[in-house]
């Protein structure tokens, strides 16, 4: 009789990641919220007895990822005594030369995909398990024909990618994996990164395959729940169930018609709970003829933000920021600090304004082109 595996299926942590949505004095508690999260990946990995945990990429954020917080994972998984961690390096957390993966020493029990496909045998669990991490800022083209389930003649095969399923909506930055090409490999499971918010459990063939999604809800654009993965499989018997662990939600309500402020707040107040009012983070969205959007606004804020910890207040026919109503503040939202490369854009731009010198005009370009280059790592091509 075939044994069976459990595995717990992750991805899209991005540890250290400054793009939270929302005010700034919540970046840090919401940091900690994806520690608490993370935390209850590993307990539940330890409750469920599970064989493999799989992260498909995305890990840390590469750009801003410390020294103490790959310390702190690799802590957390030299822990699990249990449980074989593999982990596929994403378009976040690329497995270059100055990688996050770099920063220390990882136990017996991870294993990180590099580039190409490669697979780990596990005999004593009947599985295999391919893998291909990113390399570099650009994603190679994943040969899956590389997989032949016939010549390892064990039960459950299983794969790991940071990718996408070929559909219209596929971005630039990757190459989509072809439903036939997935329906030859004759993998049992197929675990997939990239996607913010879970895929669903899909079959190809006869290959499940998922996107588990983010952990956490770090925008507007993510609202719904967000979690992990959690699957049994004996190579012909594949279950897999969506756990929910986010901590916080992002959500949208919507005022179709003009209303007053005050049939606005006790709509609000009486669709929501007092727990999701101060744990959440809500946005507003007003159409509608409304004469005064800053006034509306403004009597929102004095209505509802002894209740609600965060909300924001859009109008659909706004062409700048939103209104944002936060703590006793209320202000126009920016998109905050300018970064690095923003930074040394415009440093450039005033030293070619102000030099008349062809020469020096193009060293200056030269310099401009060697700085984003460096600063992106390799992430874009800046000779044009």
């Amino acid at each position: 009789m075939a044994s069976t595996i459990r595995f717990v299926h992750c991805a899209g942590f991005q540890f250290d990641s400054r793009s939270w949505e929302g005010p700034a004095c919540w970046t840090a508690m919401r940091n900690q919220d994806l520690w608490h999260t993370f935390e209850a990946v590993l307990t539940l990995c330890q409750k469920e007895k599970v064989d493999f945990l799989y992260v498909t990429g995305d890990l840390f954020d590469q750009e801003n990822a410390r020294k103490e917080t790959v310390e702190r994972v690799y802590r957390s998984f030299s822990g699990l005594k249990d449980t074989r961690v593999f982990i596929t390096p994403g378009d976040k957390d690329p497995l270059v030369i100055s990688s996050a993966y770099r920063f220390a020493e990882w136990p017996d029990n991870v294993h990180i995909f590099a580039g190409g496909v490669s697979h780990i045998e596990i005999p004593a669990k009947g599985t295999v398990i391919y893998g291909s991490g990113w390399t570099n800022y650009r994603q190679e083209r994943i040969d899956l024909g590389m997989i032949q389930p016939a010549l390892h003649n064990v039960p459950i095969q299983m794969m790991l990618l940071h990718a996408e399923i070929a559909s219209p909506q596929n971005t630039d930055r990757f190459i989509p994996l072809e439903p036939e090409t997935i329906t030859a490999s004759g993998l049992t499971y197929l675990a997939l990164g990239h996607q913010q918010k879970f895929s669903g459990l899909h079959q190809i063939g006869d290959t499940f395959w998922a996107d588990c999604g983010s952990p956490e809800a770090r925008s507007f654009q993510d609202s719904g729940p967000h979690g992990v993965l959690f699957g049994e499989t004996d190579g012909k018997l594949t279950q897999v169930d969506f756990v929910e662990l986010g901590r916080r939600n992002y959500i949208e309500k919507f005022w179709p018609q003009a209303a007053e402020p005050n049939e606005i707040a006790s709509g609000l107040l009486a669709d929501t709970t007092k727990e999701e009012r101060q744990r959440d983070l809500f946005r507003i969205v007003l159409s509608g003829p409304y004469l005064d959007q800053e006034s509306t606004v403004q009597t929102l804020h004095q209505l509802l933000s002894e209740d609600f910890s965060y909300f924001e207040v859009y109008h659909t026919s706004q062409s700048g920021p939103a209104l944002c109503a936060d703590g006793n503040v209320i202000r126009r939202q920016t998109s905050g600090f300018p970064d690095l490369t923003e930074v040394f854009r415009r440093e450039i731009q005033k030293r070619l304004s102000s030099e008349n010198r062809p020469e020096e005009q193009r060293r200056w370009e030269l310099v401009q082109k060697i700085g984003l280059a460096a600063i992106s790592q390799g992430r874009e091509d800046y000779e044009d």
